[in-house]
């Protein structure tokens, strides 16, 4: 239809739009079913899931530090 010319803009951006927001919501429904199996599955699986988040808050301030310059003192030396 696109190579026809038969394709209306609406029609394309609606295309467009569901064709984006597809991989988001298939990611969260299978995020959905990964937690309640591991609801199921036990105390191992809820320690192994906080302890993932717990190490992944504490790289984000390491990953912020990634790219910028050292900090200098006064007489422009590196600290």
């Amino acid at each position: 239809l696109k190579s026809a010319r038969r394709l209306r803009p609406a029609t394309d951006e609606g295309v467009l739009y569901w064709s984006a927001i597809y991989v988001p919501i298939i990611v969260a429904m299978a995020a959905s079913q990964d937690v309640a199996r591991a609801m199921s599955g036990g105390a191992a699986a809820i320690v192994a899931g906080v302890l993932v988040v717990a190490v992944a808050f504490a790289l984000v301030p390491v990953v912020g530090r990634i790219g910028r310059p050292a900090p200098t003192t006064e007489s422009g030396e590196e600290a």
